[in-house]
């Protein structure tokens, strides 16, 4: 019968395996074709004399019948396309010729089974003995082959044996049975090592040098088998006529080959013991017979647990452990013609090498398993049509998937749609060559995307590509550190070049600030040109506005970093003027607000962090133009560990502000783009300079912050903004100052600066705050003024072309006058240059467009330091 092994699995690996194990079995069809017609005219040439002609011929027919049907069928093979596909058709054919072929030897004892010579009843005992050993290293690979030959050519002959009744014929019957016992023993062993020797080359491929060798053994040990075998059939041959020198022959053959056969009485007596395996436990062959294998083996449990079983009607197969040796045992009850049991045959095997083999190929497996499972990277293999076959575990850290749930899964499921024709470009290239590292995105069990950088090579099975195996590792996190790096350098370049703009933005834009100021302060109430100067005025305000939201994106715009809460700037943001009209406006949309009683104060700009907030709740309100609801928070939150998102947030103490809406949402594709200067979704006519987020950006970096956004299309919008927390508290504010506290008292001012109009603006505003003044226009000039006069303070212009700039201008009057006060303007916001300048001594630093105010304030503190 077939055993499990030869029937075909639903694997591919098992597939593959039986259709080389039928392969194995055609390839020596021409050989036991040959050997069929040769011993078959030898068998013919023998008998001639005792058989009857006319049968013998008829048998000759069919053998050579049996041995064409045989070799068309091997021809049909080599030449089928189908016979890796379909190897049970072939297999089939395979088994019905081949049964054909041991019913054709089996029949000699009925047909050509001479009664008037013993010795010729032997030689067919001999002949067909001899085709069934042939048969071990011919038809092993698929056992149920072996089966239906040897079982079909050798019982006859026996059973012929044993019908004739004297003592010879049944001790002929029973040496033939028990040849046909050893056969079996022998094939099974071998079918077992073809079957691993078969597997092992697929899953194991690193090991298939080292195997060779043993097949080579293998093969050795099949020659050496065959080469007996033609020695036994030479003795037959040529000594048919002395039965006792065959039988000593016989006896020859079983006490020097490595096995221990024996049988036992009902009682575990020895009745008979042979065999070279005898050495390796210690006994003499022969020499134990009479004696008792409960009491020889009293100490091994083992050996006692098998012989009970076996007196008790069981058939034996196991390994069982001996003073170092390991045995494959088989033990067959014997009954008689009555079905009583008699006793028990058995034979063992020293599989002592093979089972040493198999556990250091156990540990090497336990150890490439634990170096596959526990490296961080991936290691996966798919066929040629992108089914996974096999994943390491650490897949499930990277996807949330088991590697039980990916395996027998197509590769191309888990890609997203953006990479999935591309991928699929690159695996067909992999199959023919190695390919380097390939980044590709792919979709965890979330659903969240995830970037890996895939490696690959082709795998080989003999001359055929399978498919393709690598490493595929996560890199997710670089991958978001790099975007994260070109987006800040992005803004940093559109930055500085937004800083340049907002310099010359505020030269121009001191005219249309500073004048009307003046104008209205000469005008009385009832003028006419009251109203349009105040227009002009506040459209000025308005563009010097934007030009700070330029400043801002510039990382230039915090001058000035007070002590602030959050809370405070929250309420005075949604009691101001612009968001309580922008609520009446849109009175669908519902605001509340969540915050933190005892939050940590921080420290900033209190206009630069308001005009964020203000850009972001009307960004909120312009997301739900059906309406909906803003929520506005405020927490302390401790990092204790890195904090991933679309910005990277550090370990720390931060106070974080809130801003979630129930709007449209960000398409992803838009969030890597919505702080870019100038980019906006809003329709045409929206108010909105497309600087709002830009803003935002700028005043979170200034404030060494980070900005955290979560979006989905259709479920509205949260920024999270990470301000840096202090434990400092904040003072009583002082009581508001008026003009009259920055008035002068006729001290003399010199303003240098390179733009006319800015020297006339300056000075027309310190005459109106009481100070005589007079304007340069150049560092260069100042100097020299400064060397034959004195003046009481410096206003001085920071950058200035051509000549020296004001940190320089700034240093060589303190060579001339160590004391001299001076204050630093400038159309940018505060440098380093600045900064430098001040540690020289100068004073306040402010921007322009000049106000009444700002220079009034930083030139009576300057004065009274």
């Amino acid at each position: 019968m077939p055993s499990d092994s030869d029937r075909p699995q639903p694997s591919a690996g098992n597939h593959r395996l039986f259709a080389d194990q039928v392969q194995k079995q055609y390839e020596h069809t021409g050989f036991g074709t040959a050997a069929t017609l040769i011993n078959g005219m030898i068998l013919a040439f023998v008998l001639r004399g005792h058989v009857r002609r006319m049968e013998l011929i008829v048998w000759l027919v069919c053998a050579v019948m049996v041995s064409a049907l045989r070799l068309v069928l091997n021809g049909l093979y080599r030449r089928s396309p189908t016979k890796t596909s379909n190897p049970q058709k072939w297999n089939a054919g395979f088994l019905a010729t081949l049964f054909l072929s041991g019913v054709l030897w089996g029949s000699t004892a009925i047909f050509l089974f001479p009664s008037d010579s013993f010795a010729h009843q032997a030689f067919i005992a001999f002949v067909s003995g001899g085709m069934v050993a042939g048969a071990i290293g011919a038809f092993t690979a698929v056992l149920s082959a072996f089966y239906l030959f040897s079982i079909p050519a050798l019982l006859p002959i026996c059973f012929r044996f044993f019908m004739l009744g004297s003592d010879i014929h049944i001790a002929m019957g029973a040496m033939v049975l028990l040849f046909l016992l050893i056969n079996i023993l022998t094939a099974t062993r071998m079918h077992k090592d073809i079957l691993a020797l078969l597997a092992l080359r697929y899953e194991r491929s690193a090991l298939i040098a080292d195997l060779q060798q043993e097949v080579d053994q293998r093969k050795a040990a099949q020659e050496d088998l065959r080469r007996q075998k033609e020695q036994v059939e030479a003795i037959v041959i040529t000594r048919t006529d002395e039965l006792a020198r065959a039988n000593q022959r016989l006896r020859a053959i079983i006490t020097y080959a490595p096995l221990v056969i024996w049988a036992i009485d009902r009682e575990g007596v020895l009745t008979f013991s042979d065999g070279k395996g005898m050495e390796k436990i210690g006994f003499t062959p022969g020499r134990v017979v009479g004696k008792s294998v409960l009491e020889l083996f009293a100490d091994n449990r083992p050996i006692i647990d098998i012989t009970q079983r076996a007196i008790s009607g069981e058939y034996i197969s196991d390994t069982i452990h001996f003073k170092d040796v390991f045995f494959e045992v088989r033990i067959q009850p014997i009954t008689d013609a009555g079905s009583r049991l008699t006793g028990a045959i058995g034979i063992a095997l020293d599989v002592t090498e093979q089972t040493l083999a198999k556990e250091a190929l156990r540990k090497s497996e336990e150890k490439f398993r634990d170096l596959v499972e526990n490296i961080n990277d991936v290691i996966y293999a798919v066929d040629r049509q992108g089914m996974v076959t096999y994943v390491s575990p650490v897949i499930e850290s990277i996807s949330g998937f088991r590697a039980s749930e990916l395996i027998g899964k197509n590769f191309f499921d888990y890609i997203c749609p953006q990479d999935r024709a591309r991928l699929k470009n690159d695996f067909a290239r992999a199959l023919e060559v190695n390919r380097g590292p390939e980044e590709y995105r792919f979709f965890d069990k979330s659903g969240e995307n995830r970037w890996c950088r895939v490696s690959s090579r082709p795998v080989l099975e003999g001359d055929e590509i399978t498919g393709i195996q690598g490493v595929l590792a996560d890199v997710t996190w670089s991958k978001r550190l790099e975007e994260q790096l070109t987006r800040a350098q992005k803004m940093e370049a559109l930055g500085t070049l937004a800083g340049g703009v907002a310099h010359d933005l505020n030269n121009i834009l001191s005219g249309i600030v500073s004048y009307p100021e003046l104008l209205l302060m000469d005008l009385p109430q009832d003028s006419p040109l009251r109203r349009p100067l105040a227009t002009i005025k506040k459209s000025g305000e308005n563009a010097a506005a934007i030009v700070q939201d330029l400043l801002t994106l510039s990382r230039r715009g915090v001058s000035t970093l007070e002590l602030l809460n959050l809370n405070h700037i929250v309420t005075d943001c949604l009691e101001s003027p612009e968001i309580q009209s922008m609520m009446r406006l849109h009175s669908t949309v519902h605001l509340s607000t969540h915050l933190q009683s005892d939050l940590f104060n921080i420290y900033g700009s209190s206009i630069h962090v308001f005009k964020s907030l203000s850009n972001l709740i009307s960004n909120a309100v312009e997301a739900m133009p059906k309406g909906g609801r803003i929520e506005i928070t405020t927490r302390n939150r401790y990092a204790d560990s890195v904090v991933a998102g679309f910005d990277t947030v550090k370990e720390g103490e931060y106070v974080v502000l809130s801003i979630a809406d129930s709007g449209i949402g960000i398409p992803e594709s838009d969030r890597a783009r919505i702080f870019e200067p100038f980019y906006t979704r809003k329709a045409m006519g929206r108010n909105g300079s497309g600087l709002g987020m830009a803003v935002v950006w700028g005043t979170i970096k200034d404030h060494h912050g980070y900005i955290d956004i979560h979006s989905e299309e259709g479920q509205g919008t949260r920024f999270d903004l990470f301000f840096p927390a202090t434990r400092d508290q904040l003072q009583r504010s002082r009581k508001p100052e008026t003009l009259s506290d920055f008035a002068g008292n006729g001290e003399f001012i010199l303003v240098v600066d390179d733009i006319p109009v800015q020297r006339e603006i300056a000075t027309r505003i310190l005459e109106r705050l009481g100070y005589r003044c007079e304007a340069v226009a150049s560092g260069e000039e100042a100097i020299e003024f400064l060397r034959t006069r004195t003046a009481d303070l410096v206003v001085l212009d920071m950058i200035m072309a051509p000549g020296i700039d004001g940190y320089e201008t700034y240093r060589q009057i303190r060579s001339i006058r160590p004391e001299q006060k001076a204050i630093i303007a400038s159309g940018y916001s505060e440098t380093e240059r600045v900064r430098e300048a001040q540690a020289m001594g100068a004073g306040s630093y402010i921007k322009k467009p000049y106000t009444l105010a700002a220079i009034g304030k930083a030139i009576k503190e300057e004065l009274q330091r």
